[in-house]
């Protein structure tokens, strides 16, 4: 099997492949709400159960390549006596993940956690996770965010969220819990925040470490400074 991922690369070979006959099949990348979808058939046909928050946890820890999908629920097959795989299970054998770790500073943070978010961030550098990674884990989480507030009153489905935003449902309920602690105004000041840090940590900031964990507390308090007084 030869797999090419587009473009004009190999393009002579693919010609003479064609001209020789050789049977193409068309296979487009899914959507990323597609996914757990993907993940939890392919679980099945591996004889596992898995369930949405594993499948989910597995799409965040590993991203949307298929084959590396594919291998990694061979390798839990192969790894877990019992066919039951949890979030907890995928977590153990994948949330090592430099990528990982950011995120779980990111999903920390924007729940309003700053201790746990703090903690989270010393742990990848420790363990060493680009600052870089940090950031665009950040980014991505504040700009989901955005969007899911500007969604959330169009009466739209969890599903069609998903697909407007590019992530998957489970994503999207996480959303609708972390929100009431957002507001567009807090939310445009984290923004800001963590494109400074991110030029620090690319560059513009002697420590990138500082540059992190000042964004921590810059992104908190641009959160608290928004709400209400009754509820920072």
């Amino acid at each position: 099997m030869l797999v090419h991922p587009g473009g004009v690369k190999g393009k002579g070979l693919l010609d003479k492949l064609r001209k020789a006959g050789v049977e193409k099949a068309d296979a487009s990348a899914l959507k990323p709400f597609k996914v757990p979808e993907f993940i939890r058939d392919e679980a099945r046909a591996q004889g596992l159960q898995m369930d949405n928050r594993a499948a989910e946890a597995l799409h965040r820890a590993l991203g949307n390549d298929l084959r590396t999908l594919a291998s990694a629920l061979d390798q839990l097959r192969s790894d877990t006596e019992d066919p039951r795989i949890d979030a907890q299970t995928v977590t153990t054998y994948f949330g090592g993940r430099a990528e990982v770790k950011g995120y779980a500073v990111s999903d920390a943070l924007l729940a309003g956690d700053l201790p746990r978010a703090l903690e989270q961030l010393r742990w990848a550098i420790a363990t060493g996770t680009a600052p870089v990674q940090v950031t665009s884990a950040l980014s991505f989480g504040l700009r989901g965010l955005g969007l899911y507030l500007d969604l959330r009153t169009a009466r739209m489905s969890d599903m069609d969220i998903a697909k407007a935003i590019g992530t998957y449902p489970g994503k999207v309920k996480e959303y609708s819990r972390i929100c009431r602690g957002w507001n567009k105004a807090g939310l445009a000041e984290a923004i800001i925040a963590v494109a400074r840090a991110d030029a620090g940590v690319k560059g513009a900031s002697v420590d990138a470490e500082y540059a992190l964990e000042a964004v921590l507390l810059e992104v908190d308090a641009a959160r608290r400074a928004a709400l209400p007084s009754r509820t920072r």
